[in-house]
């Protein structure tokens, strides 16, 4: 996967802290999610075909529902991630110490 801040953004939701990226040379979609409480860091979900096939059109369509929910449940599962999902891994910064 390419840097992340070299991928196209599709769509940005300021509330829920998440957006939808496009890797252009791999055709690769991931769903960039701020997670934490008092040490925030981002985890990128990769996206399934059949996932974009209806995010895409909903976020065109000015409804994100389906992909806010998806959002949702990576901030739920934080760094562990969920079960059975392809996350792009790279090493976190340590949190500060107090």
């Amino acid at each position: 996967m390419n840097d992340p801040n070299t991928m196209t953004e599709i769509y940005k939701n300021l509330p829920w802290m998440y957006s939808l990226l496009k890797d252009e040379p791999a055709g690769v979609y991931y769903l960039r999610v701020v997670c934490g409480s008092s040490y925030l860091y981002e985890v990128y979900l990769r996206l399934t075909e059949a996932e974009v096939v209806v995010f895409l059109p909903a976020v065109a369509a000015g409804q994100p529902d389906t992909l806010t929910e998806l959002a949702k449940q990576v901030m739920y599962h934080g760094g562990q991630g969920i079960p059975g999902r392809e996350y792009r891994r790279e090493a976190r910064p340590e949190p500060p110490q107090s």
